[in-house]
Formats: C-alpha cells, sequence, structure tokens
C-alpha cells in the first residue's frame, strides 16, 4: 500500500492507524456471512483489500516495502464526513488551541488535496472513500 514517505514513521510508531482511498468505478464491498461489516473491496476481479491480510507499506510507486500493516477493518464513507477522532487516526498532529479541532480538519484537507487535485476528488467534493483502518504487523499472513 503506497504512503507518503513522511507517513513511514507515524504508522510504525502507531499515531497513523487510518488511511483513505478513493472509491473508484467498478469498486464494490464483500460482506461477512453473517454480518453487515466490509470485510473486503473489490475492484474489476481483483480484492483489493481484505480484513485480516497484511500489506507492504511502500514509500512510492514502485519502491521497496520497508514495513507491513495489518487490516483491521473498512469502511465507506464521505470524505467529507470524517470524524474529529478519524483525523488524528490520520497521523493528523493536534494542536492544543480552543480551535484546534478545526485545525486538525483543515491539515487533513490540505494534506488530502495536495494528493488528490482532479475536480471530484478534492476534500470538499463529497468524495467517496474507503476508511481503512490498520496496525503495525510484523509478518505476513496474506
Amino acid at each position: 500500500m503506497l504512503f507518503r514517505p513522511e507517513m513511514i514513521p507515524l504508522i510504525r510508531s502507531g499515531r497513523k492507524t487510518q488511511t483513505r482511498r478513493l472509491v473508484k468505478e467498478g469498486d464494490y464491498a464483500l460482506y461477512g456471512s453473517y454480518s453487515d461489516t466490509i470485510q473486503g473491496v473489490v475492484r474489476g476481479n481483483r480484492t483489493l483489500w481484505r480484513v485480516g491480510n497484511t500489506y507492504a507499506v511502500q514509500p512510492g510507486r514502485g519502491k521497496r516495502g520497508v514495513d507491513r500493516i495489518l487490516l483491521l477493518a473498512i469502511r465507506r464513507q464521505l470524505l467529507v464526513n470524517i470524524t474529529h477522532e478519524d483525523v488524528l487516526a490520520e497521523g493528523v498532529s493536534p494542536e492544543r488551541t480552543p480551535t484546534w479541532k478545526l485545525g486538525c480538519l483543515l491539515r487533513f484537507g490540505k494534506l488530502w488535496n495536495s494528493i488528490y487535485k482532479k475536480p471530484g476528488t478534492r476534500f470538499l467534493d463529497d468524495a467517496e472513500v474507503w476508511a481503512l483502518t490498520f496496525e503495525p504487523a510484523e509478518a505476513d499472513n496474506g
């Protein structure tokens, strides 16, 4: 899974435990047998992510994996519905000011917009995303 190089230390320390990826045309969720929780995401005929699997952490496209993460949960949501707790789990540092929650949200929006520049993918564009929750992992089980 691709991450910006500056996110790698946050993943290693356990401060970054979520990432969001755009929902693309043809994506669909896999559900558990007796559950309404998402267990995986498929695009076309390829499974992108599955809860319980580990994935390489790559600091860029074509770069060698430097760590592994274990996928714990998947949610589908509108990006603008991100919670303050989710912003912190994305690795955004809190600042203790009277408006610190708004500041965190604005910093996340700025980070998102530095990655996604096309119309319809920007922070305030009502983009749909997969919210992936993970933790650092030692061994590969998927």
